[in-house]
């Protein structure tokens, strides 16, 4: 049973590296330092409060990462770390390079949490530097410990129209680099869509989380407008429709479209041993059948399907009809890659 995966995405393949065990650093240690091939950054796995805890470490900049195709981790005879790395600096050049994993000492910087200003006034920011403060102004400069502050989780206010800039800061540590933000309006949340077949049609429901929020819909994969149909409740459409819904409300930016992408089964059949699912995929993306035990871990099976298409088969074999334990399984997919595929 693995401590830890993830997936569908969001890259190719898992670059395991090391536990680190060096003496350099020693807020590294116990850290499983891990990456993903052609995904800039760092990741660390370690069991703290009876639990495995995973994190992003190393954040990259796109455009001049350090680390951009992690290829392997190593050790020396000390337990000091390394990273090797494709292109590091030049997309286009393919050069190498080989990196010692260090610890700067300061602060993780503070994350802005995007999607909360979808529907309040406020953004959450937090940070992995555990007992930290996150100091945070509204003017062009870096916080300081004399400015407001909030601790990790909390919710910063939004001024519309300025920068919100903020600083984690703790007594033992060097301050973080400076984050920030700026919102220039608050926006609707994307809605959710879902979907079921009932006969030859099917059967579209749509929510938003944003309080006062009102929905409109169009089924020819026009974007919609106020003057579009009003969503008032699940209504029906067919197959081949291509369904947005957009969210509006008074001093908000609309929303972004929601739109189908999860498969909707249309069928299912089980006999001696072989499973068989026929489902609409509604995108033009990727899908695939997944089996799990527990529900928690979800493990991707050779079937992988390209949409949009109206009818397309999964199926999995292995299952005997005497089977003791539980097997389940779900169609993936429709916003990216299963691990494992280029």
């Amino acid at each position: 049973m693995p401590v830890f995966d993830y997936g569908p995405g969001p890259g190719p393949a898992i670059i395991g590296g090391h536990v680190y065990r060096g003496t350099n650093f020693p807020r590294m240690q116990g850290i499983y330092f891990f990456a993903d091939f052609s995904l800039p950054g760092m990741w660390g796995l370690k069991f703290d409060g009876g639990a495995w805890q995973v994190a992003r470490v190393l954040d990259e900049n796109l455009s001049a990462p350090r680390i951009y195709w992690p290829s392997a981790f190593g050790e020396d005879e000390a337990g000091e770390l390394f990273v090797t790395s494709y292109s590091p600096y030049n997309i286009g050049s393919f050069s190498s390079s080989i990196m010692r994993v260090e610890d700067d000492g300061r602060c993780h910087p503070p994350r802005f949490e995007w999607t909360n200003t979808a529907y309040a006034p406020q953004v959450r920011v937090s940070s992995l530097t555990p007992r930290c403060r996150i100091h945070y102004t509204f003017e062009d400069r870096e916080p300081t410990e004399n400015d407001p502050s909030i601790g990790s989780e909390e919710g910063l206010p939004v001024i519309l129209g300025q920068t919100n800039r903020a600083r984690a800061f703790r007594a033992d540590l060097l301050p973080s680099q400076p984050a920030q933000a700026r919102f220039s309006s608050l926006q609707v949340a994307t809605p959710t869509l879902s979907a079921s077949f009932e006969g030859t049609g099917v059967v579209v429901s749509a929510s938003c989380i944003t309080p006062g929020a009102t929905l409109f819909y169009t089924t020819n994969g026009s974007g919609p407008t106020t003057n579009s149909s009003l969503y008032e409740g699940p209504f029906n459409t067919t197959p081949s429709s291509l369904v947005y819904v957009a969210g509006f409300r008074d001093g908000y930016s609309s929303s972004q479209y929601g739109e189908l992408t999860r498969a909707v089964a249309r069928s299912m059949t089980f006999t001696n041993g072989h499973l068989e699912i026929v489902a609409w995929l509604p995108k033009a993306a990727a899908y695939w059948l997944e089996a799990s035990s527990d529900l928690r871990v979800w493990r991707w099976q050779a079937s992988t399907r390209i949409g949009p298409a109206l009818a397309v088969s999964f199926s999995y074999t292995g299952v005997a009809s005497n089977y003791v334990g539980k097997q389940f399984f779900r169609i993936g997919g429709g916003d990216g890659l299963p691990p494992g595929l280029p």
